[in-house]
């Protein structure tokens, strides 16, 4: 008899149980587009880590700006096992938040955390506006497609196109005066006068006694960036020559951003301390490579900040080619998956922002708060606001606009729950029916097992 209850009881606990996934935020989400020019086929990355193991079934991305041709692409998949990828809008007629991409596995299979997920899109047809283009969101699902049990999501990223290749690149160093063909030695080069600004610590070429070996070469242009190359080089070569004759081709500095060509970083083969000079910001920034990847602090290599004459400076260390430019950094004190449940004495969401004067949006669940001013502190960066959650899940998002560079949007999930509605839950008034129906049913099954015992003692 002792069974039955057992199996009662069991039944009963299992139907009150209501599983919950919590949303989480995909970490590192980065897009690639080469070439980034209009009106071309180009290969579309879109890369992403997943933040803790968890079971994926599949996943959706929605394009935002103006939207490529996907007519002729194809689409592969690293970092998930094998699956069924489709290109194209499910919906033609869907104008917003079309799920545009979509890779659907073969079963549910466990993720675990920091996993890298590459997604490579090949003969993608460029719109032909140069207007941004990119990712409007990434959801990844735990169940098989088409349910929708969302466990991570990813917010925007979007690359403006150029009209040509190259288009756009502002060069602040204007070509090198001098004839490559009557040159011999590097003593007789002549760099741009740019270089040797008063205050300028740039190697002065007409001193330089031993080409072969040339210590602390540096070009320092004076309100942007200095490079000094970190070990000896040598200057006496042909190809050396070449390169410090056409700076203009091989070096980029501009304010808050340093570019070097590949073909020039693998000659010399030495470390670069690159310093910049009046950073605009109240806090250490982000420093992004290529326009596409934020650095994290352990991959920047010697980092210095220091303030000179009332102006700050940062200085590090790069061993690879590319560009670097310095962007404004974006944070917000909230705890993944943060659990609220008195919202009135909860003290206000909280962030900072290195670029005091940037314009801060809030959103909250998708929908923009354009009645929510945030002021920063000018001195510290500093923001804080407070947000009406409603009941469950709530999606907070904040976005910087500065002129000193694009920052990638800020998505945090905060679950809400009124201790009060909690506190009252276990009154019977407020039960679901089903629970009605449930206890009934456990009711009738005892009366039934006690009906058949009295049946059966009795005959």
């Amino acid at each position: 008899m002792k069974k039955y209850y057992i199996i009662f009881l069991i039944i009963g606990v299992f139907l009150y149980l209501q599983p919950c996934l919590a949303v989480t935020s995909l970490n590192n989400l980065n897009l690639q587009i080469v070439p980034k020019v209009i009106d071309q086929y180009a290969t579309w990355t879109i890369s992403f880590s997943v933040p803790k193991t968890m079971e994926i079934g599949h996943l959706l991305i929605s394009l935002g700006g103006y939207k490529p041709d996907l007519s002729q692409a194809s689409l592969t998949v690293s970092g998930l096992p094998s699956g069924q990828g489709q290109l194209g809008k499910s919906n033609p007629t869907c104008a917003s938040n079309c799920d545009d991409i979509r890779y659907k596995l073969e079963g549910s299979v466990e993720i675990e955390k920091d996993s890298q997920v590459v997604l490579t899109i090949t003969n993608v047809k460029n719109p032909s506006q140069v207007e941004q283009v990119g990712i409007n969101y990434i959801s990844v699902y735990s169940s098989l497609y088409p349910m929708t049990d969302l466990v991570f999501s990813g917010g925007d990223k979007y690359l403006k196109l150029s009209a040509e290749e190259g288009a756009g690149d502002e060069n602040l160093i204007p070509d090198t005066v001098t004839s490559e063909e009557a040159i011999k030695e590097i003593k007789d080069v002549l760099i741009n006068e740019l270089f040797y600004q008063p205050g300028s610590t740039s190697t002065k070429l007409t001193k330089i006694e031993n080409a072969q070996n040339v210590e602390d070469f540096t070009l320092d242009l004076i309100d942007k960036v200095k490079v000094v190359f970190k070990e000896p080089v040598d200057l006496s070569s042909e190809e050396a020559i070449h390169y410090i004759s056409n700076l203009a081709d091989y070096m980029t500095f501009e304010y808050l951003y340093f570019w070097i060509d590949y073909n020039m970083m693998s000659f010399f083969k030495v470390p670069l301390e690159i310093t910049y000079y009046d950073l605009p910001y109240v806090w250490e920034p982000d420093i992004i490579k290529d326009d596409q990847f934020i650095l994290e602090n352990e991959e920047i290599e010697n980092f210095r900040s220091k303030v000179v004459d009332d102006k700050s400076q940062i200085s590090f260390i790069i061993r690879e080619a590319g560009g670097y430019r310095i962007i404004p950094r974006l944070e917000l004190y909230i705890e993944d998956n943060l659990k609220i449940t008195d919202l009135v004495n909860h003290p206000p969401f909280a962030g900072r922002i290195s670029d005091p004067t940037a314009n801060l949006t809030i959103s909250l669940n998708g929908k923009e708060l354009k009645d929510k001013e945030v002021t920063i502190d000018s001195q510290t960066g500093d923001f804080s606001f407070r947000l009406d959650l409603i009941d469950g899940s709530n999606l907070i998002e904040i976005e910087a606009d500065s002129v000193f560079g694009e920052i990638a949007k800020v998505t945090k999930i905060v679950h809400y729950q009124d201790k009060t509605q909690v506190a009252q839950e276990p009154e019977a008034k407020y039960l679901n029916p089903i629970y009605y129906v449930i206890g009934g049913l456990l009711v009738l099954g005892i009366i039934l097992i006690f009906v058949i015992r009295f049946l059966v003692k009795n005959k």
